[in-house]
């Protein structure tokens, strides 16, 4: 936001707003605000609450509470979104050609300003002590999260599966602690009072970043106080990558707990996620390397003004700022459907998957990459199927038999006002594997399975069903055992 202050001066933003606004009130506007109908949204009563700001390129209706610029209201009138960058690519070439007023960017790199290459830091590593007791911190809260069927619930709300929480040691930290710089390796400071700094690690969810079982960096989404995402004093800073730093493809995020979504559904493709932090955020040297040599890079910044401008730029003269569409001629810009949100991690709530989108989003020369890849392990696993239909003819041992009794215990059972009894496919028409899974599902969420008289039930929570069904297509890749089953346990209900 703000973007137009860079080469505009005050009394060209304010004529350009002028131009693009309808129904302006002269008597409400000065050369310092702009008043004006909304063009975010359709007004009963038009005008009045509308005000474009020239001194700070910014636009805010206090009715319908929507904040852009100068070229967000460019866009708008051309009808457009707010951050299409087609339409700032547009606004650059209409109006960076005149300069009045402040001087002029291309003036500046004719002095000279401009000259210098974007500048990346290098990789700071947490010290080994750093590590090691953040590995041990993070496994408590791994324990402790995994002890918590609704904070289980929660990560599942946001498409992150158990298997994902134990493998990447997500965990949940109940309350604000804090530990003395110096017990975690790191340098002695003293703060105001004479005593020693402390490291603070804030309740809420806690994501460590690992690699090769080393803790390199921390963060912990806070249930309260900004920045949402906590890092944690002593880690490495920068984005975090999940997965193998040397792979192929990485998927561009700017939260955490997307990029953890993103490795989930996508690692079966050899994909890697990096969390950003934040849209204005910069890889490190060592990153830059490692993206520089991928074959791609899935650019899935947020939906928004801030995702777009750190994207794009379209000034050609202007080499010392940073968008991530100029820096790696390998990356493709592909965020999510605004009709599904901002972020990855909305699409858990709509019937678009992460797979769909990121299969969607693939240049022609991946996809067909992908999919020789995929044909050469389908051959292996072509394989394996026949050896375990072979085992599978084998005569079972009565005993051997895994089926779950009344007397199965719960995490957490459901109050009985809560509960409703759903009739499943009789047990010899669902595979033992996806009964399983099945049941590893309801368990920790308060739900329970039994057999009675040869018929199997679930006692589940209301309004759970359809959770339920969008589970199953995702965790078990859209089996075609389980969605039948899936589809029979609707329609008994």
């Amino acid at each position: 936001m703000g973007y137009a202050l860079e080469f505009l001066g005050h009394h060209e933003r304010e004529v350009i707003a002028r131009s693009l606004l309808q129904g302006i009130d002269e008597q409400h506007s000065t050369q310092d605000k702009v008043s004006a109908h909304c063009p975010m949204h359709t007004e009963g009563t038009p005008g009045g609450a509308f005000i474009y700001y020239p001194e700070w390129d910014m636009a805010k209706c206090y009715s319908c509470g929507g904040i852009t610029d100068l070229i967000g209201l460019y866009n708008l009138a051309h009808g457009r979104e707010t951050g299409d960058p087609d339409g700032m690519r547009e606004f650059i070439n209409e109006y960076a050609q005149g300069q009045t007023g402040m001087r002029s960017a291309k003036n500046r790199a004719r002095d000279g300003e401009f000259e210098r290459k974007v500048n990346l830091k290098p990789e700071e590593k947490a010290p080994q002590q750093w590590s090691d007791h953040a590995l041990k911190f993070a496994k408590q809260c791994n324990e402790i999260l995994l002890k918590s069927p609704e904070l289980l619930e929660q990560l599942w709300n946001w498409g992150i599966q158990i298997e994902t929480v134990k493998e990447q040691l997500i965990g949940w930290n109940p309350e604000r602690a804090f530990r003395p710089y110096s017990s975690w390796g790191l340098e002695t400071e003293k703060n105001e009072n004479g005593r020693e700094r402390c490291i603070m690690l804030p309740a809420g969810f806690v994501f460590p970043c690992l690699q090769d079982g080393v803790v390199t960096r921390m963060q912990i989404r806070r249930e309260d106080g900004q920045p949402k995402y906590y890092q944690i004093k002593g880690g490495g800073k920068g984005p975090v990558i999940i997965g193998n730093p040397d792979s192929k493809i990485f998927v561009l995020v700017e939260t955490i707990r997307d990029a953890e979504l993103a490795f989930q559904e996508l690692k079966k493709y050899g994909a890697a996620s990096m969390a950003l932090g934040g849209a204005s955020v910069r890889p490190t040297e060592e990153q830059h390397a490692l993206l520089n040599k991928a074959d791609l890079i899935l650019n899935a910044l947020d939906a928004d003004q801030a995702g777009a401008t750190n994207s794009h730029h379209f000034e050609p003269w202007n080499n010392a700022r940073f968008a991530w569409m100029n820096m790696y001629p390998n990356a493709v810009r592909w965020p999510v459907p605004q009709s599904c949100g901002k972020d990855l991690g909305d699409l858990t709530n709509t019937p678009l998957s992460v797979e769909a989108w990121f299969l969607a989003g693939l240049p022609d020369h991946m996809k067909k990459k992908i999919s020789i890849d995929t044909a050469t392990q389908g051959d292996a696993q072509e394989q394996t199927a026949h050896q375990e239909e072979d085992v599978a003819k084998q005569p079972v041992p009565q005993q051997s038999a895994d089926v779950v009794t009344k007397e199965t215990p719960v995490l957490k059972p459901v109050p009985s006002s809560a509960r409703i009894v759903r009739p499943l496919p009789p047990p010899e028409k669902i595979p033992i594997e996806v009964y399983k899974k099945l049941h590893g599902y309801a368990q920790p969420r308060g739900a329970q399975l039994v057999l009675e008289k040869g018929k199997l039930e679930i006692k589940w929570r209301q309004n759970e069903d359809r959770k339920l069904i969008n589970w199953g297509k995702r965790s078990l890749d859209g089996q075609p055992t389980m969605v039948e089953l899936l589809k029979k346990y609707m329609e008994a209900a």
